[in-house]
């Protein structure tokens, strides 16, 4: 099975139809999408992790893709 880092990146590139070469720990969501965009992101990250990021304080934080890897790593399950 795939890293969380792995996972985050094919998903992302999957919805944005960008190249996975383009994602990187230090991409800012904000480079990629409008808030808009970062909405449906989230959705698509919490299905595919099954975790509620989008009513979580602490995940509002999140600005680069390292930070929700590092997040998903402590609380997707």
């Amino acid at each position: 099975m795939a890293d969380t880092q792995e996972r985050v990146t094919q998903l992302l590139a999957r919805q944005l139809n960008i190249s996975e070469s383009d994602i990187s720990p230090d991409t800012l969501f904000l480079d990629l999408t409008d808030s808009f965009g970062i909405v449906e992101l989230a959705r698509a990250v919490e299905t595919e992790f099954q975790c509620q990021i989008m009513e979580d304080e602490e995940a509002h934080a999140i600005e680069n893709i390292g930070q929700l890897v590092s997040y998903l790593n402590a609380h997707a399950g």
